[in-house]
């Protein structure tokens, strides 16, 4: 058996292990005329597990995770069809993978998958306390959902991702006609972003940020924007999401970052002006290891000045954080990159981690934004406690989603540093922006719209 063959926390098969073994229950399943069940087991909070206990006390929870599995299966005798131990497989993270076999109905599948999930709620101990997690399951069927192997597990990972069109409880969700179709969509988008990413074709439009003392543009924020040649414009949420569950944020990410790299050149070659553009990067992105090592390939094929990009990191990355993240972050923070946190106040706030993170800026999320100009929004007072909590930091303030005139004014007088929404500029292609840049100073797009 190859080392790449078994998983070196649980002992389970790989997902490598697994494929053939699917195949051959396939294989079995035409012979016999059954069905064959592909269930995708997700743990659910399964990082706070690592944030309060640490990471070897998470793959213990792994490991109790995996036996209780294997023991379950042994006991199908009373519902199915005994599954062997190599249909038990770690998908990676927190997430597992099951072979059903012999079924003859969806319910058969539905009656084990509860069994499993009522074993895996009782409380696993662990060093320092006692853990209780809970899972839900999508589940796939040979020979509706798919005829080969990499069908049903695509599938199975579908009923999972999309719970608005998924048949069954809140828990265990089946994969439906309609899942089939976003499926065969995501299949067809998927595509798509990879020859985006290859051509080099995605679109980017950039958000200025304003500085409310001086009036006049001093960063921007790069968006993504992305058009499907057949169904027009795409959702950058949907984009990103879809580039996160199939690997592909990564490249995505990469092509991003290298683009607003040549723009900011470009930029400071047509005015003569360096404001700084910012680029998202997501916690998918940072939990790989060559994220870093890309960041500085980028810059250094490029030949960006580290001073004209800055980085926008979610305040979720707060949660999974590790002393490899900081150092990077604090790598490129001394080269000159700015990283900024971004949607602040909309997570989980970690606020004794803020100290030990590399920042120069926080983000004020558009959600406190919106009702800043209210005497009677609650809003109103979380923006100005993260205006001073910035400020007395040392950190610069933005506020995102300024969209009125009111707003702006009211969180000028808070003391917010700059602001970015609508009331000054709608997101557009940078060369929209040159003009502006070169007479350091921007009329509001509200204003020129109030006025028609």
């Amino acid at each position: 058996m190859r080392a790449n063959d078994v998983d070196s926390v649980t002992g389970l098969a790989t997902l490598a292990r697994l494929r053939p073994h699917v195949d051959q229950a396939i294989a079995r399943a035409r012979r016999f005329k059954w069905k064959v069940a592909a269930v995708l087991l997700d743990l659910e909070r399964f990082g706070r597990v690592n944030e309060q206990y640490g990471h070897d006390q998470g793959d213990q929870v792994l490991a109790a995770v995996a036996e209780r599995l294997k023991i379950t299966v042994r006991e199908y005798d009373s519902v199915g069809r005994a599954v062997p131990e190599d249909a038990v497989s770690r998908l990676g993270g927190d997430k597992f993978i099951l072979v059903l076999e012999g079924l003859q109905e969806p319910r058969e599948a539905a009656k084990i998958v509860e069994r499993i999930l009522q074993e895996l709620s009782k409380p696993i101990e662990v060093d320092g306390g006692t853990v209780t997690m809970s899972a839900r399951a999508g589940i796939s069927l040979y020979p509706t959902d798919g005829l080969e192997a990499e069908d049903l597990l695509r599938a199975a990972e579908g009923a999972i991702h999309h719970p608005d069109t998924h048949i069954g409880t809140e828990r265990i969700r089946f994969f439906s006609p309609e899942v089939a179709q976003r499926h065969r969509d995501d299949v067809d988008l998927e595509k798509r972003i990879r020859e985006s990413i290859e051509n080099d074709t995605f679109g980017l439009a950039y958000q200025p940020r304003v500085s409310l003392s001086k009036g006049k543009v001093t960063s921007f924020e790069a968006l993504l924007r992305f058009e499907h040649p057949e169904s027009g414009p795409v959702s950058p949420v949907r984009v990103i999401a879809l580039a996160e569950r199939t690997g592909l944020i990564h490249d995505l990410g990469g092509a991003i970052f290298n683009r607003v790299c040549r723009d900011a050149i470009r930029f400071r070659e047509e005015t003569g002006q360096s404001p700084r553009l910012f680029t998202n990067f997501s916690p998918r992105q940072l939990e790989m290891e060559e994220w870093s090592v890309l960041v500085e390939k980028t810059i250094q094929e490029t030949g960006v000045n580290p001073e004209w990009i800055g980085m926008e990191i979610t305040e979720s990355v707060l949660l999974e954080q590790s002393d490899g993240l900081v150092k990077s972050l604090e790598r490129f923070a001394e080269k000159g990159v700015q990283i900024a946190l971004d949607d602040f106040g909309t997570g989980y706030s970690h606020l004794g981690y803020l100290p030990r993170l590399p920042l120069h800026e926080i983000k004020i999320d558009r959600s406190f934004v919106k009702d800043v100009a209210d005497d009677e929004s609650k809003n109103r007072e979380v923006a100005a406690l993260v205006v001073i909590l910035g400020r007395s930091l040392g950190l610069e303030v933005v506020a995102e989603g300024a969209e009125t005139e009111e707003q702006v004014d009211m969180l000028h007088a808070m003391g917010c540093h700059s602001v970015q929404g609508y009331w000054y500029a709608r997101p557009a292609p940078l060369k929209n922006f040159y003009d502006c840049v070169r007479l350091g100073r921007i009329v509001p797009e509200g204003a020129r719209a109030a006025t028609k």
